[in-house]
């Protein structure tokens, strides 16, 4: 499953990250900030996935606008 991450400036590329990559980067507490073209229902696996290794995982919706379709998601595992 392929996520795509939120963009950190206006003229950087997309980048995708993977379940797998996900899981070696999250050795310790780890916050991941996904853009809001991921599906929920994708997210919701990804949160699956850490609870079935018994890791904690928390997602946001964080809003960094007035419109409603200015925000990002925030994964933070624990």
């Amino acid at each position: 499953m392929e996520l795509k991450l939120a963009l950190t400036n206006k003229d950087s590329q997309p980048q995708n990250i993977s379940l797998d990559e996900m899981m070696e980067q999250a050795v310790g507490e780890k916050f991941f900030y996904l853009d809001r073209e991921n599906k929920e229902k994708d997210l919701q696996k990804v949160m699956k996935a850490f609870l079935d290794k018994k890791r904690s995982a928390k997602l946001n919706k964080i809003s960094f606008g007035l419109d409603e379709k200015e925000f990002i998601f925030e994964l933070h595992i624990i």
